[in-house]
């Protein structure tokens, strides 16, 4: 028989249950064996009792089970084993001083009674492992006094000499045990110890596991959590405690606490309404005992604001040196503002769902991302990330009309004709020169309008170009731009709205000129009648390509009938070098049109070659795969969704590739 250096190192293994959490408290990890505790699996039967010290346990509260360290070698050892007894007593004595020195009976509580379960052993048999039992009576432990464990194992038959228990050495007698082959003993009056044992009081015990609640009256474990965040303002709060009453304080932090609940006999308090969003709170338990007060910590918790979603599908687009992003609103929130992100660093912060960038630099590459702020100052995930790549080079050309002066009718090196001549719509309440009179187009100015016009305002700056509808329609206003020369690569952009969508949407056209300002010298650059353009401030873009080494005329004609007026403004000619809705030089032999387009646009090859063709939206995203063609039509409902908006049509020849824009409205 060996015998071990005694090892009383004390576990504490947290667990969680979900009927009675609590701690596990191990005591004793030796490996002595024979020592016939907690029973004695060789013979018929056995009847034993430990004791361990309130300094081994070290808190009262209730103990739900415990658990014994088996090694069992044979296949009968549960068949023969399996009927126990086990009660707890709390007792004042360190030691058993004798082979009688039995703890009373009458100080005992039966804890458990009945079989044992396979599924209680941690590991199949034979094995090694821990036996937990569950006990049919929770036993209140004081935590005053040392604890007694008492076990009777009644069943008639035995198991092999391999089935055993662990057991640890202690510096005391603190076990006793009996065992035979013929006698069941009885717990009520136990016979003398096993007395042939030298040994008997044992300084030893069985490895123990308890299972135990602390009993805890200072109220702790808070719902929420201490300095949780995101709770609902709907929350209840719950806490831990053993105390019989309570009383809840509870105020928003930036208040003082508040007593809001008293002698309350369930851990829990719900608000009588809802808390305020994005909020956060403090609050307190205080729980009673008897005549004793114990006041839990002070608790803080932080409600869920609003639920606040990303920007939607933005894309950008340079503009000369200019960074023009757009995007659309989140789809929950109620937003305030957004911040504009480049290179994950916050630019500036605008209110509406585009924003020009005038402060990138060239032969530059950005990242762009938009974040929406709410009225509570949450800020939303960020929006998808597009980038671009900033030109080498200026705009080429550019036009405003904040340098005109307010409300007149004629631009300096422009060309304007009101070939209708005819008397135009005035604003209803509203004064401002030339008001009523023939014209053809006019700087406006809402801030100057008498008075104020605040339903509007010009794309960028202070001032646009008005084209006020006749009232003898239909219109037939022209604004023609100074000769100029184009250039490789050089594309037009610029922006138009219909001052109100009420009385129908404002029609326009684009035309060219190669050789001199008259109307009659113009080509359109569509085949459609006119392009209807939108209430909402919208660009148009069209590549000047083809007209690369010639010098020419650009003309805006307006066309509409008996709606109201068509504003204009930020015209740019700018030589696109390369971003990401790179606008490669469109050849000659393909014929793209009408270009924007709305419910249809045709490409053509003029030598008839094949050709494949590959359509991609702004985020890069191939839409459509067109192999070996002459031509393709797109019709609106009858082909691919195209939704209003970029794309980038990628066309693949023998002789050569080229990228061209297609703006849908």
């Amino acid at each position: 028989m060996k015998y071990y250096k005694p090892m009383l190192n004390i576990l504490f293994l947290i667990l969680f249950t979900c009927s009675l959490p609590g701690i596990v408290i191990q005591i004793g990890n030796g490996i002595l064996v024979n020592k016939c505790l907690p029973i004695e699996p060789a013979l018929n039967y056995s009847y034993s009792q430990s004791i361990f010290t309130e300094q081994e346990i070290g808190s009262g509260g209730y103990i739900s089970s415990v658990a014994f360290q088996y090694s069992v070698g044979g296949n009968i050892f549960l068949a023969n084993n399996y009927q126990l007894n086990i009660y707890l007593g709390t007792v004042s004595r360190d030691r058993f001083t004798s082979l009688t020195d039995w703890v009373p009976f009458d100080s005992l509580q039966l804890v458990f009674q009945g079989d044992l379960q396979q599924q209680w052993f941690s590991s199949a048999l034979p094995g090694t492992g821990w036996l937990t039992i569950p006990l049919s009576s929770i036993y209140n432990y004081s935590g005053t006094g040392n604890l007694v464990i008492a076990i009777d194992e009644n069943t008639p038959g035995s198991s092999s000499l391999g089935d055993d228990f662990y057991c640890t050495e202690t510096s005391l007698p603190l076990s006793l045990e009996i065992h035979t082959m013929t006698i069941n003993p009885d717990p009520a009056t136990p016979p003398p110890a096993y007395n042939n044992n030298p040994y008997n009081p044992l300084s030893v015990r069985p490895n123990l596991r308890i299972d135990i609640q602390p009993i805890i009256y200072t109220p702790h474990s808070p719902t929420p959590a201490d300095s949780a965040e995101g709770i609902s303002i709907a929350t209840s709060l719950l806490w831990q405690s053993n105390a019989d009453s309570w009383d809840v304080l509870f105020a928003p932090a930036s208040q003082t606490l508040q007593q809001v609940a008293f002698d309350l006999t369930e851990q829990s308090w719900t608000p009588n309404m809802d808390l305020s969003l994005l909020t956060p709170y403090r609050w307190q338990v205080i729980a009673h005992q008897g005549d004793n007060t114990f006041a839990g910590d002070i608790w803080t918790f932080t409600t869920a604001g609003e639920t606040l979603t990303a920007p939607l599908n933005l894309t950008a687009m340079t503009v000369g040196m200019d960074v023009q992003l757009h995007w659309q609103a989140p789809e929950q929130g109620t937003i305030v503002s957004y911040r504009i992100l480049r290179n994950q660093q916050l630019i500036d912060i605008c209110i509406g769902t585009n924003f020009t960038d005038t402060s990138a630099l060239p032969n530059q590459t950005y990242w762009y991302q938009v974040e929406a702020v709410n009225y509570l100052n949450q800020i939303s995930p960020p929006s998808n990330s597009v980038s671009v790549t900033i030109p080498g080079s200026l705009p080429v050309w550019q036009m405003s009309f904040d340098n005109q002066s307010d409300f007149i009718t004629s631009i300096p090196d422009w060309t304007l004709y009101d070939m209708d001549n005819s008397n135009t719509w005035q604003f209803s309440n509203t004064n401002f020169p030339n008001e009523g009179t023939p014209m053809s187009w006019l700087v406006f100015n809402p801030a100057q309008t008498n008075p104020p016009i605040t339903n509007i305002a010009a794309h960028n700056g202070q001032k646009m170009l008005l084209c006020i509808d006749s009232t003898n329609p239909p219109n037939n206003d022209w604004l023609i731009s100074p000769a100029m020369t184009i250039q490789n690569g050089y594309e037009l952009s610029f922006w138009a709205r219909s001052y109100t969508a009420d009385y129908g949407l404002e029609r326009m056209r684009f035309l060219v000129s190669t050789t001199d300002n008259t109307i009659s010298s113009f080509i359109p650059l569509s085949t459609e009648p006119w392009l209807a353009v939108p209430a909402d401030w919208t660009q148009i873009i069209y590549s000047l390509s083809e007209y690369t080494g010639q010098q020419v005329y650009l003309a805006w004609q307006c066309v509409s009938w008996d709606a109201f007026a068509l504003c204009f403004d930020d015209i740019v000619i700018s030589r696109n070098t390369g971003n990401q809705d790179e606008n490669i030089v469109p050849k000659p032999e393909f014929r793209i049109y009408p270009n924007p387009a709305k419910d249809w646009f045709r490409i053509e090859n003029n030598d008839r070659a094949p050709f494949d063709l590959s359509i991609f939206n702004i985020k890069g995203q191939n839409i459509k795969t067109i192999k070996q063609t002459t031509e393709y039509t797109w019709h609106k409902g009858n082909d691919t969704d195209l939704k209003p908006g970029i794309y980038l049509l990628k066309i693949n020849s023998p002789k050569y590739t080229s990228t061209f824009k297609l703006v849908i409205y």
